[in-house]
Formats: structure tokens, C-alpha cells, sequence
């Protein structure tokens, strides 16, 4: 569930398969990019695969497979005048305002776009309530165009 402090979101929540095949649904309609596919599976595919190695290697080292809990894709984001952090159970990631392109509402997903088919999910279910998915939406477009007017109104790179 969200807090929501005035200004400052925290967000808690797992995403999980109808998630997924709408942020992939929302992707293939924002159009295609070699760059951005390239970006989005070296952010996105690399950091699982090698959570999911060591974890194996783990299980397989220790041979005490009954200690071991599943990898939930549980992760917690907070929204900041300073930027966007997600925080996993074996990562961290930031992003500055100026890196954000915009933001679309897909289904229940809020999508932070950093790239034309790469974007931050946010499920609105994470909210305590729509309005305090509305605020959040009010925030975070406020941050984009107060750093869109910083650069000068020019748009954020999408390599």
C-alpha cells in the first residue's frame, strides 16, 4: 500500500503476470526501437537471471533447500522531488525526474516511461484509494514538466 506524505510516495506491491502482459501490450503499442529493446533487456533481464544464479548456487552450496524462500518480485518505490527509487529484495535503482519521458495509465498499471518501450510499472492497486492513485499521477506529471522546463523543454534522451 502507498503513504502518502506531501511530498513523498512510498509504494509497496509485487507485480505479477496480468502485470507483465500489460506492460508488454503497452510497449508493443508505444512502437519498437533496437536501443530501447537492447536497454530494456539488459536492465530488466540481467539483474533476475543473475539473482536467480545465485540463488541456485546457493541452494545447491548449502543442500538445505527447506530454508530457502521463493524470489517474490516484491519491491517498494518512492516518489520524491529528488527522483524515483525502486528498491528490491537484491536491488536498487534511481532515476532523476529529467529521465522520466512521461506517464501513461495502462489497465491497473501506472507507467513511468524512461525510454519509447521501457518503463517503470507502478499497479494503481498499490494505493490505499483511486484518489490517492490520482494524487500520485498529479505528482509525478508535476515533476516531469517542472524538469522538462529545466532542460529547456527539451525532451529526454531515449537511446
Amino acid at each position: 500500500m502507498a503513504d502518502i506524505a506531501s511530498d513523498r510516495f512510498e509504494i509497496t506491491y509485487t507485480l505479477n503476470a496480468a502485470d507483465y502482459a500489460q506492460y508488454f501490450r503497452a510497449m508493443g503499442r508505444r512502437g519498437r526501437s533496437w536501443t530501447a529493446l537492447n536497454v530494456l533487456l539488459l536492465v530488466a533481464f540481467t539483474a533476475i537471471p543473475a539473482a536467480l544464479l545465485f540463488r541456485a548456487l546457493a541452494m545447491h552450496w548449502t543442500a538445505d533447500t527447506d530454508t530457502m524462500q521463493t524470489q517474490s518480485d516484491s519491491r517498494m518505490t518512492a516518489l520524491d522531488r529528488g527522483g524515483i527509487t525502486v528498491t528490491g529484495k537484491l536491488s536498487r535503482a534511481t532515476w532523476q525526474w529529467g529521465a522520466i519521458s512521461g506517464l501513461t495509465r495502462e489497465g491497473d498499471l501506472l507507467l513511468l516511461w524512461i525510454a519509447s518501450s521501457t518503463a517503470l510499472l507502478i499497479p494503481s492497486r498499490s494505493f490505499a484509494s483511486a484518489e490517492a492513485c490520482e494524487t500520485a499521477q498529479v505528482f509525478i506529471r508535476e515533476r516531469i514538466a517542472e524538469a522538462g522546463a529545466a532542460r529547456g523543454g527539451i525532451a529526454p534522451a531515449t537511446w
